[in-house]
């Protein structure tokens, strides 16, 4: 049987949880921020990614299997909060948030934004050794004889730095760095997470419901102002807000200020918090159809199939 190369960085257990029944059979309404493009499509089609979970040396599928196991666990949980609208149940709930960690952690958004960060470093790395011919010919001796180099490896100075200067190669990482680093830091924003005060929000049953995304954590600083150098946003840090839709009915927002409680949202209320979904997504909105809510630049809403969606250069801007 040929394994399955098309790996899901946004879980299907999670997404069918938008469709109309709740089912992985049914439709998703599918917003590509991207193109402008809206579709249907089954949660299986949507929000992965080839060879996403795939490990270099090891067996094919180990973490894709591993991975199905915590998430049948997770979608046990995500059935518990969502026919009871409460945190009551701790377990299920803290099943939850490891659900959150990990897409808050785990997305190509990150992946790439690791390989660019490497590849800088490489780069000035790289021209620091080939800045005079003494200091490549050291950095290379001492190469050659770890064994890095192999003896046939026989590229000059001035070979190597025209191969460097012309700029025409590309530096990526394994899957198994991108991988390790990410379980590196699971176990310390699954805590933020869980030490956070939770609003479980409530969707009116006439208002479209809430979006979900393939970005679906939004974080964000609490008073609204834009991230940077004097208002940085990260998990551990105060006066930040995490918003995570967990259902077509339910959304949690979260910070470390406030108090545990349950609230019923008004359409203003569900309008602006699938604007926060959207305007984090990476390409993709999800919805049981384009009936959602979402906010206008008037300061009023309107409905999903009002709005007129523009391919962007970003992210999702409505």
């Amino acid at each position: 049987m040929t394994e399955a190369r098309g790996h899901h960085y946004v879980s299907q257990c999670y997404l069918k949880r938008f469709t109309h029944n709740g089912s992985k059979n049914s439709k998703l309404f599918v917003l590509d921020l991207a193109t402008g493009k809206r579709f249907a499509s089954a949660p299986k089609n949507v929000a992965k990614q080839r060879d996403f979970n795939t490990i270099e040396g090891r067996p094919a599928g180990e973490l894709e299997n591993r991975l199905a196991g915590f998430e049948t666990e997770v979608n046990k949980a995500l059935d518990v909060i969502e026919q009871s609208r409460t945190m009551d149940n701790r377990d299920a709930w803290v099943r939850v948030m490891n659900l959150a960690a990990m897409f808050a952690v785990r997305n190509p958004r990150l992946r790439e934004n690791m390989t660019q960060f490497q590849a800088q470093i490489a780069k000035v790395t790289m021209s620091m050794a080939l800045s005079s011919r003494e200091m490549w010919e050291s950095q290379i001796s001492q190469a050659r004889a770890s064994g890095y180099i192999k003896p046939e490896n026989k590229a000059t100075y001035e070979e190597v730095r025209e191969f460097f200067q012309r700029g025409e190669y590309s530096i990526k990482l394994a899957n198994a760095q991108h991988i390790f680093t990410e379980f590196n830091v699971f176990e310390d924003v699954l805590r933020t997470l869980v030490a956070r005060k939770w609003a479980l929000c409530v969707a009116p049953a006439d208002s479209g419901g809430f979006v979900a995304s393939d970005h679906p954590i939004c974080l964000m600083n609490s008073e609204g102002a834009e991230a940077g150098f004097r208002r940085p946003i990260g998990h551990g840090l105060m006066e930040t807000t995490v918003i995570f839709p967990i259902t077509r009915n339910l959304a949690a927002m979260g910070t470390f200020e406030g108090e545990d409680q349950v609230l019923t949202l008004s359409h203003e209320g569900v309008a602006a918090m699938n604007g926060f979904v959207i305007r984090h997504a990476d390409r993709q909105v999800y919805a049981a159809d384009d009936k959602f809510l979402v906010n206008s630049v008037d300061g009023g809403f309107m409905r999903g199939s009002e709005v007129e969606w523009t391919p962007a250069s970003g992210r999702g801007r409505p």
